[in-house]
């Protein structure tokens, strides 16, 4: 298999404190992976610095074997693969799902066709978008009238119309119902190895019935890999992270 993200020894600090430490991090292509760990543990830190948000004071952070995230402008980044949605869905209320999608698939455009019609192949790529995410009977809706669910899906659309190869998901099921959490479950699995896909995520039952890889971080630091049975019968992990609220993180 071939690693689409590797990261050694990494150290990211602000103002002197330390928030990732000596962080050592490797991704295959086509994986699923979950990232969890308490709050302040650095996940969000993590995904900064592979979408190239923050640099490391040291260490190495290589993309797809070749590409050095740390001297990549977050554009160029975007421009060459590595798609991330946040937690909040930044959608355009007054839009419907397929012009979100146009407007989407423009940011890896060339320069010179950014403005102009989007061909066939572009309108057929919007279209079975639309189609893996559940949305496609929806398209000519306006956003606003999306469940919170559906927005999030939007969102995730609207990265896989541009064709990432890794794809970074902070806490997609954050405020979602018990059969959306389900569907995107799903979702995840039917997308990964057509597309890396590297999540954090606070819902351990959502973690436990859909992750494939678990990462545990803690002050900086992965703390263990491995599966999620093999993390939930660690007893580091269980005492500085998954046994705090019986295993719902805080």
């Amino acid at each position: 298999m071939t690693e689409i993200l590797a990261l050694d020894d990494i150290r990211v600090a602000f103002d002197g404190f330390t928030v990732l430490n000596q962080l050592s991090l490797h991704i295959e292509e086509g994986e699923l992976r979950f990232l969890i760990g308490p709050n302040g543990a650095g996940k969000t830190t993590l995904m900064d610095l592979i979408c190239g948000k923050v640099r490391p004071v040291s260490g190495t952070a290589l993309y797809d074997g070749k590409v050095d995230i740390t001297k990549q402008s977050e554009h160029m980044l975007v421009r060459q693969g590595i798609a991330r949605k946040f937690q909040t869905p930044a959608i355009y209320r007054s839009l419907n799902c397929y012009e979100h999608l146009e407007v989407a698939i423009g940011f890896r455009r060339p320069v010179p066709a950014l403005f102009g019609r989007l061909g066939s192949m572009e309108k057929d790529r919007i279209w079975d978008v639309l189609d893996t995410v559940g949305l496609k009977e929806r398209a000519k809706e306006k956003a606003g009238a999306l469940s919170h669910g559906e927005q999030q899906w939007l969102e995730i659309a609207m990265l896989l119309v541009q064709e990432p190869k890794l794809l970074l998901l902070d806490e997609p099921v954050a405020g979602m119902t018990g059969q959306e959490r389900d569907k995107t479950g799903e979702l995840l699995h039917a997308l990964a190895g057509q597309h890396t896909i590297l999540v954090t995520e606070h819902d351990m039952q959502f973690v436990r019935s859909y992750a494939r890889t678990v990462t545990v971080l803690h002050l900086g630091k992965v703390l263990m890999e491995g599966t999620m049975d093999e993390v939930q019968r660690d007893a580091t992990v269980v005492d500085v992270y998954l046994g705090r609220t019986d295993g719902v993180a805080v």
